[in-house]
């Protein structure tokens, strides 16, 4: 899941892998307004009905110009934190995919020593611009690079832990009730768009209309300091 790439807005290649794993629970399931939506079990029309989300995309950034010298000015696509971005691999959703590194003047070259911003960064493919022309057009989706890796302890790094781990968890959770008789109705969302202000949340919750909802997401993890 977390190896899947869906920027809020282009979350086709992760639905279409998480409606794969939940037809295994949901027979019904399927894919709606950018959202994957599936009945659990039978659905009786006087029982509660409780809906159970966890949103699918992921953050990322939006092509907005390519410079005479070939860089690739970009917008964020969510709430991005800068201090991340310099020297980020990422890879640019075009007419084909195409990697590249996020740059900026460095710090210590920099008046202030100081973190630019946004308008301060560029995307550097090696490509110029009217090989860029020819693949990469303004509003193509841009990713991070990474892969899910295991660490100590049950640890876990990866892309799009926000909020794949509330997939992963719902999916968990389902195969712990597949043998279970439920007292209420019960459907599962993946929303769209969350990064954005839940926008799939907000337009499957007036369709599906649950009596109640349960949104599975992330909090902050340990850290020092």
């Amino acid at each position: 899941l977390c190896n899947v790439k869906g920027v809020s807005g282009n979350e086709t290649g992760a639905c279409e892998t998480a409606l794969e794993i939940l037809k295994g629970y949901c027979p019904d399931a399927h894919i709606k307004n950018s959202c994957v939506i599936g009945t659990f079990g039978e659905f009786i029309p006087e029982r509660p009905h409780v809906l159970i989300d966890a949103h699918i995309d992921q953050i990322g950034m939006i092509v907005t110009y390519i410079t005479d010298e070939g860089f690739i000015k970009f917008s964020n696509v969510g709430g991005l934190d800068l201090r991340l971005l310099p020297a980020q691999q990422v890879e640019i959703h075009g007419k084909k995919n195409i990697k590249g590194v996020v740059c900026s003047v460095p710090p210590h070259l920099s008046p202030d020593n100081s973190v630019p911003d946004s308008d301060g960064f560029a995307i550097d493919t090696g490509y110029s611009k009217a090989e860029l022309e020819e693949i990469v057009s303004l509003g193509d989706f841009i990713s991070f690079c990474g892969d899910f890796e295991e660490l100590l302890e049950s640890r876990v790094t990866g892309l799009a832990l926000d909020d794949r781990c509330g997939v992963a968890s719902v999916l968990y959770a389902l195969d712990e009730l597949k043998d279970s008789s439920l007292d209420c109705n019960l459907t599962i969302l993946f929303s769209s768009q969350e990064e954005l202000g839940e926008r799939g949340a907000k337009i499957s919750a007036f369709e599906i209309n649950p009596d109640i909802s349960l949104a599975v997401d992330v909090s902050f993890g340990y850290c020092s300091g």
